[in-house]
C-alpha cells in the first residue's frame, strides 16, 4: 500500500544546507524516492523554503537556484494552505501537540505520515 507522506519545510531546507552535513544526509534519506510513499508538500512549504534558503542559510542559495528548487518541488502533490488547514493545526496545538508533530489527519490530502524535525 502506498502512503502519502507530508514533508515539512525544515526537511527540505536541511536537504540543501551544506553547513549541516549530518542533518543534510538524514533529510536526503527521508525524502529519497520510495515505492511505498508519495511525498506531499504544501503551498506554505514552497514559500517558506524559498525564503529560508535565500535569506537564512549560512551560505544562501541564489534566487535563481531557489526558484528552480521550488519549481521542482511544485511538481509534487501540493496541499493548498487555507483557513481550514490552519485552524485544524492550531486546534491541535491548543491541545498541547507540537505543530510539527501534528497527526497526519491535519494535512490534506490525507497523509499517513508527517516528516519534520
Amino acid at each position: 500500500m502506498t502512503e502519502r507522506v507530508f514533508v515539512d519545510t525544515n526537511v527540505w531546507v536541511y536537504a540543501v544546507d551544506r553547513a549541516e552535513p549530518i542533518k543534510r544526509e538524514r533529510a536526503r534519506a527521508a525524502i529519497a524516492p520510495r515505492a511505498d510513499a508519495h511525498i506531499t508538500v504544501s503551498s506554505q512549504v514552497l514559500s517558506e523554503f524559498y525564503t529560508v534558503v535565500t535569506r537564512k542559510l549560512a551560505t544562501p542559495m541564489s534566487e535563481e537556484q531557489a526558484a528552480q528548487m521550488v519549481d521542482r518541488l511544485s511538481q509534487l502533490p501540493v496541499v493548498p494552505t487555507d483557513a481550514d488547514l490552519v485552524l485544524r493545526r492550531s486546534r491541535g496545538a491548543e491541545r498541547g501537540a507540537s505543530p510539527s508533530a501534528m497527526p497526519s489527519s491535519s494535512v490534506r490530502p490525507r497523509s499517513r505520515a508527517v516528516l519534520s524535525s
